[in-house]
């Protein structure tokens, strides 16, 4: 067998600069956030679940404030009246067009899942809960698979 050397803590400086009080940018020029294209429901979720991930190794405590900001961002998301979420957001705290793509919705609900499956913080959970509870009824009209799998996996 091969000894493997331990892996180093994985490093979230990257993701800092990129992060602001809102959530992760959605662009970047090199290893700045370009503030011109603002945020999507993807990436935050991304963002979340690498939350979820880094919390395991870095402890929660590493990650809490950024766990509960994107939760934040996909609540803001959430358009009552649709069911769906909105994916684009401006820096300006704008939403950027109607709701969001069949994939967005997915990812949100995936990320969703994955906080209430894994996350050690109760509020966070029952937040978490609460949203899918309100978001889930619009999965039965999903049109690609790719979508569908996200809920499954959520």
């Amino acid at each position: 067998m091969f000894d493997r050397a331990p892996l180093s803590a994985p490093s979230r400086l990257h993701l800092d600069v990129l992060t602001d009080g809102v959530g992760i940018m959605q662009h970047a020029i090199g290893s700045r956030p370009d503030p011109a294209h603002g945020y999507c429901v993807d990436d935050v979720a991304r963002a979340l679940q690498v939350d979820l991930l880094h919390g395991n190794v870095l402890g929660w405590a590493a990650v809490r404030g950024s766990a509960w900001r994107g939760l934040r961002f996909l609540a803001d998301a959430f358009d009552p009246t649709s069911g769906r979420f909105r994916n684009f957001r401006s820096v300006d705290g704008s939403w950027i067009g109607g709701p969001g793509s069949d994939d967005s919705y997915g990812r949100a609900i995936h990320a969703l899942g994955d906080t209430i499956a894994v996350a050690p913080d109760r509020g966070l959970v029952e937040a978490a809960a609460d949203l899918v509870d309100r978001a889930l009824p619009v999965a039965r009209e999903l049109a690609w698979s790719r979508a569908e799998a996200s809920v499954v996996l959520g």
